[in-house]
């Protein structure tokens, strides 16, 4: 038997899914793994394969079974109209006004809990398969967890600017954790650092990162990461790095904070207007995040594990 299992577009959407791969292979399939970002890091997964991203038109008519995240995009539409006999459908939320006819194959997540529990949760549901959040992820021999006893990374980047906390905060948590003795470091792909560059101090590391598997491998000899709501963080998570995630919206990060691992998450406070013509937590929730606040969250954290 011949399964797909197409994700969301994002790195941490890969991540998660790959429970799904992981677990089905496991279960005896042959299974595809679709998603832009895997490839770079192929030689993590065991017996996995991976293809970009279907477009229409795309021809998957030799799986036995299609696994689609659903992300309302034009690749979910799509594989809907033209392969929903092979298709179970997972849903981070599901409005029948909105989303096709809701089948038996298919799994809407719950909300509230983290989104790598529920996958494991429909895995279990859907077929029969034990429940486990294992998504095969295993470092490169060459590799050595953890292996860097000071390093910080730094992730001061996501996917949108309405993710990410402000440039400066990370440069003077950056300064406060080198006065501590820490090596605090920025992990920036080759794009985000010209572009960021003469934003940041020359005193703050940045490693040559020319690759997502050099971003990785960065991430794996690290102590601890900080970062924003994005891929990265999912990577810490999933490899048992302990992490601190700042994020805008708190009822969001309920469900897609990292789940393997469970670190520090920070948000706004709850006071913050969000009210129709007032949007300042969702547009301008960074200003409500001051650094004193993630600095004592790392402390308190890198107190814990000491």
């Amino acid at each position: 038997m011949k399964a797909a299992v197409i994700t969301a577009n994002g790195f941490g959407d890969g991540l998660i899914m790959m429970i799904a791969s992981h677990q089905l292979t496991k279960a005896g399939y042959k299974v595809t793994t679709f998603n832009d970002h895997l490839g770079q890091i192929g030689d993590w997964f065991t017996n996995q394969s991976f293809q970009n991203q279907p477009k229409e038109g795309d021809d998957l008519s030799e799986f036995d079974l299609i696994i689609l995240q659903h992300d309302n995009s034009k690749k979910s539409k799509y594989l809907i109209k033209n392969y929903r006999d092979k298709l179970t459908i997972l849903y981070p939320s599901y409005n029948k006004n909105r989303h096709p006819k809701f089948t038996d194959k298919d799994f809407v997540f719950n909300g509230n809990k983290p989104i790598v529990c529920e996958v494991a949760k429909a895995l279990s549901s859907l077929f029969n398969i034990e429940y486990c959040i294992e998504n095969g992820l295993k470092i490169p021999s060459e590799l050595t967890l953890k292996h860097v006893p000071s390093r910080i990374a730094i992730h001061p980047t996501s996917t949108t600017p309405l993710r990410t906390w402000t440039l400066s905060k990370f440069v003077a948590v950056a300064k406060w954790l080198l006065k501590r003795g820490y090596s605090p470091l920025f992990c920036l792909s080759p794009k985000e650092r010209s572009e960021l560059m003469p934003h940041i101090p020359e005193w703050i590391e940045i490693p040559n990162i020319q690759t997502l598997g050099d971003m990785a491998k960065v991430i794996a000899e690290s102590q601890f990461v900080v970062g924003n709501e994005s891929g990265i963080v999912h990577l810490a998570s999933n490899l048992n790095i302990p992490f601190l995630v700042i994020a805008g919206n708190g009822k969001r990060i309920q469900q897609w904070q990292p789940g393997w691992r469970i670190g520090e998450v920070i948000t706004p406070p709850n006071w913050v207007p969000n009210m129709k013509g007032m949007r300042l937590r969702e547009n301008h929730w960074q200003h409500f995040i001051p650094t004193s606040q993630v600095t004592k969250s790392i402390n308190t954290a890198m107190s814990e594990i000491k």
